[in-house]
């Protein structure tokens, strides 16, 4: 019984079809080469294309990895800043406080001139030392930007 109805069914997938029941997009004039041509060509440009897209995907990681360094530095040097901006706050304060005439009063003095020359080059190390860090703090705020 199986077999009958198997051997039924496909004699309708087979049946014969006449010229005047085939549709029209098989009835065509051009070669089959033709038509493996352009499906070639086809599946050559998806081929370049999709190779396209993956090396793009591609520069497109290396160029998010290299903005994250980037950011990472921006980050570090504004760290660096911040902490110079308080230490010169702090030596700038402590100028202040001293008093700015404390220079001139210790060249005037001459009770122990052993001890004036000696605390005239430590102002001397003092601002050599915050003009190093002013123009630290320069060179990182260029190296941010």
């Amino acid at each position: 019984m199986i077999n009958r109805i198997a051997l039924f069914c496909l004699s309708l997938v087979f049946i014969p079809v006449s010229a005047e029941e085939t549709p029209a997009s098989f009835t065509t004039d051009a070669p089959n080469s033709e038509f493996a041509a352009v499906l070639e060509n086809l599946e050559t440009q998806y081929g370049e294309t999709a190779a396209s897209i993956k090396a793009l995907h591609a520069d497109i990681e290396q160029l998010r990895v290299g903005l994250a360094q980037i950011r990472a530095n921006i980050h570090y040097y504004q760290t660096q800043i911040d902490k110079e901006n308080k230490e010169l706050a702090n030596q700038v304060k402590a100028a202040y406080l001293i008093g700015q005439q404390e220079q001139l009063k210790l060249m005037l003095n001459q009770q122990d001139p052993a001890l004036s020359s000696r605390m005239l080059i430590y102002y001397q190390y003092i601002n050599k030392d915050r003009l190093a860090r002013l123009t630290a703090i320069e060179k990182k705020t260029c190296a941010a930007q």
